[in-house]
C-alpha cells in the first residue's frame, strides 16, 4: 500500500467583500484654497476673533468668520496631519451655542469632503504591496472623522487602509469606535470586525460574532458562510458539517455547499483516523470508530459522485475529487496496517481501499489530459497505476518521463 498523499485544501466559502473602496462615492473634491497671508496673520485673526466672541457671544457672524478663517488656515498645510488641531477647533465651534449655523455646517461639510475624497483617492492609487503613503491616507480620514464623527464610510475606509497595511488591531479599534457614533443597525460593522478577528487569529471571537449575526439574521446567507469558514479554520469540522448539510438542503442547486460538505467530511475522517491510530486499542471501541469513519467516507463519496454527474467539473474540482479518493485510500490502508482488526473489518477496509483507488484513476487520467505538463498529475497517475497492478501503464509513464 502506498503512503504518499496529495494535498487537499479546505474550501473557503464566499461571504461578502468586506473592505472594498472602489465603489465608494464622494462629492466633488474641493480644491485647496490658496492664501497669500502669512501663517502669523491667521493666528492674529483668530486671537482677535476669540476676544470679540468673548465680548459679544451672541453674534453669529463672528462664529461664521472664525469658521472661514480656520478653514483657510488649514488649507495652508500640505501635510494633512497638521490640519487636525484646526479641524478640532472648527468642530468645537460648530458645537457651541451660536455655532450651529448653516454657513458653518457648509464649511465643515466642504472640509470633510476634501479630506475624505483625498484619502480615498490616495488609497485607490496605492497597490496592495505599496502603501508608503498610508500615514497620509490615515491622516486624511482622521481629519474627516474629526469633522463629521458619524460618517460610517470614512471609518470603513480608514479600517480598510489599516487592514491593507497589516494593522488589524487598529482596524478593529476603528470599527469599534464607529459603533459608538451610530444608532443604526451595527450588523455591517460587526461583520467586518468578525472578519478582522478571523484574519488576526482571534478565531473564537470571530466564531462568537458570526454566530450571533447568523442567529439574529438567519436569512443573510453570507453571515452563515462566515461562521462556517471560522469553524473550518478552528477545525470544528462537525459543527461546520452540520451547517453545510442544512445549507445543502436549503439551497440544493448551490453545488459549492455540497462540495464543501464533502471536503469537510474528509477532513473530519482524517482527524478521527489520526485520533484512532494514536489511542490505546485496549481501551478503544475500534469497530464503533471504524463504522463512524466509513460512514463519513461513504457520504463524501456519494456527494462527489453526485456532483460529478450533475455539473461539469473544472480542473480544480477534478483535482479535489481525485485527491479525496487517493488520500482516503491512504487513510484506509494505514488503518488496515496499524489497527488490530477482525477479519471482516480488514477485508472491508481493503475492498474500499481498492475501490477508492479505482475511482481516482479516471480522474488522474483526465487531469493529465487537461494539463499534460503537470508532473504532479503524471506521478500521481503512475502511482495509482502501480498500486492497482497496472504495471504496463506505469512503465509507459516512467519511460515517457525518462526520455
Amino acid at each position: 500500500m502506498f503512503n504518499s498523499s496529495t494535498r487537499m485544501a479546505s474550501l473557503v466559502l464566499a461571504f461578502g467583500i468586506f473592505f472594498a473602496f472602489s465603489c465608494s462615492t464622494t462629492e466633488t473634491t474641493v480644491t485647496n484654497q490658496q492664501n497669500s497671508s502669512p501663517v502669523q496673520s491667521y493666528d492674529q485673526q483668530l486671537q482677535e476673533l476669540n476676544y470679540r466672541i468673548a465680548e459679544s457671544p451672541g453674534q453669529g457672524e463672528l462664529y461664521i468668520k472664525k469658521a472661514k478663517i480656520l478653514s483657510e488656515y488649514s488649507a495652508t498645510f500640505s501635510n494633512p496631519a497638521q490640519r487636525l488641531p484646526l479641524y478640532r477647533n472648527l468642530k468645537d465651534l460648530s458645537l457651541s451655542d451660536q455655532g450651529n449655523l448653516p454657513e458653518i455646517e457648509a464649511i465643515i461639510k466642504s472640509a470633510w469632503n476634501k479630506e475624505h475624497s483625498s484619502g480615498l483617492r490616495e488609497l485607490q492609487e496605492q497597490t496592495e504591496t505599496n502603501l508608503q503613503e498610508h500615514p497620509s491616507i490615515i491622516a486624511h480620514f482622521d481629519n474627516a472623522i474629526t469633522l463629521i464623527p458619524d460618517s460610517l464610510q470614512t471609518y470603513f475606509l480608514k479600517a480598510t487602509t489599516l487592514y491593507r497595511t497589516g494593522n488589524l488591531h487598529d482596524a478593529i479599534g476603528t470599527l469599534e469606535t464607529a459603533k459608538n457614533f451610530t444608532a443604526e443597525n451595527h450588523s455591517e460593522i460587526d461583520e467586518k470586525i468578525a472578519y478582522l478577528n478571523l484574519e488576526s487569529g482571534n478565531v473564537q471571537e470571530a466564531i462568537s460574532m458570526y454566530n450571533q449575526l447568523a442567529e439574529t439574521y438567519p436569512d443573510v446567507e453570507h453571515y452563515q458562510n462566515g461562521l462556517i469558514n471560522a469553524l473550518i479554520i478552528n477545525e470544528q469540522h462537525e459543527d461546520a458539517i452540520t451547517m453545510l448539510r442544512e445549507l445543502s438542503e436549503t439551497y440544493p442547486v448551490r453545488f459549492f455547499y455540497r462540495e464543501s460538505l464533502a471536503t469537510e467530511t474528509y477532513f473530519l475522517v482524517k482527524k478521527e483516523s489520526e485520533s484512532l491510530l494514536q489511542s490505546d486499542p485496549d481501551q478503544t471501541n475500534i469497530s464503533e470508530n471504524l463504522d463512524r469513519i466509513i460512514s463519513y467516507l461513504d457520504e463524501s463519496h456519494e456527494l462527489f459522485n453526485s456532483l460529478s454527474s450533475q455539473i461539469p467539473v473544472h480542473e480544480e474540482g477534478t483535482l479535489r475529487i481525485a485527491a479525496f479518493y487517493k488520500n482516503s485510500a491512504i487513510l484506509l490502508g494505514t488503518l488496515t496496517d496499524e489497527l488490530p482488526l477482525k477479519q471482516d473489518e480488514q477485508e472491508m477496509l481493503e475492498d474500499r481501499y481498492i475501490n477508492f483507488l479505482e475511482h481516482s484513476l479516471p480522474l488522474w487520467e483526465r487531469l493529465t489530459e487537461m494539463n499534460p505538463d503537470n508532473m504532479d498529475y503524471i506521478l500521481n497517475l503512475q502511482e495509482v497505476y502501480r498500486t492497482l497492478g497496472m504495471d504496463e501503464e506505469a512503465d509507459a509513464i516512467e519511460r515517457s518521463i525518462t526520455f
